[in-house]
């Protein structure tokens, strides 16, 4: 149980408690009344976190449809460490704001029509990377977070789904959220992949 607490870091915890958390308020707090001593309130904790592993778990497997491990993108990062420009190039706002954010819509459904084909052996390359990456001390924190905000953000995004369904009214609004959400993701993630391929140089590899 210490084992699993020490690598649990507050941006973990954060992940699956606060989206649950605003979920569970958006939908009348039920059950509420019952909780009026401290086993309820254990309670009560107990079914915030399932929840929040519940979406956290939807947001990996949808992201997975996709959006994590594309070798395209990966590609793309890589070249733009070679070609040392960080920017923004017009396909990648293009990617990054309009057809990216669309394709992780509609991830599983494009997953089931056209199979997602991925580079083995660059996948290969780039965990490869990753792994040594995260074992220096001048990426690892950094990807870390990144990978926290990730989590963060497709959970979040699984948790605002479920409050459109309760707010109707709000629903174009709570859209425009979950749209923005996705695009800030993307630009994390892209931001990860770049890391990697930039630690290769910088060990000399």
């Amino acid at each position: 149980m210490e084992s699993i607490a020490n690598k649990m870091s507050l941006y973990d915890i954060l992940t699956l408690i606060v989206p649950s958390a605003i979920v569970y308020w958006a939908y009348g707090c039920p059950c509420i009344a019952c909780f009026n001593n401290w086993i309820g309130y254990i309670a009560l904790f107990g079914i915030i976190l399932t929840l929040g592993l519940i979406l956290k778990a939807i947001g990996a497997w949808w992201a997975s449809c996709g959006f994590r491990n594309n070798t395209d993108i990966i590609k793309e990062e890589e070249d733009k460490q070679f070609a040392q420009q960080e920017g923004f190039s017009f396909c990648t706002v293009l990617d990054t704001f309009f057809c990216g954010p669309l394709k992780y819509i509609a991830g599983p459904l494009i997953k089931l029509c056209v199979p997602f084909k991925r580079d083995k052996a660059k996948l290969e390359e780039y965990y490869g990377l990753y792994e040594k990456a995260y074992k220096d001390d001048y990426y690892c924190k950094r990807i870390e977070i990144l990978e926290s905000h990730v989590a963060f953000l497709q959970t979040m995004i699984w948790a605002l789904v479920l409050i459109m369904f309760e707010s109707k009214d709000c629903i174009w609004y709570i859209v425009g959220i979950c749209y923005v959400c996705i695009i800030v993701m993307r630009f994390i993630q892209r931001k990860i992949y770049y890391m990697v391929w930039e630690s290769r140089k910088r060990n000399g590899q």
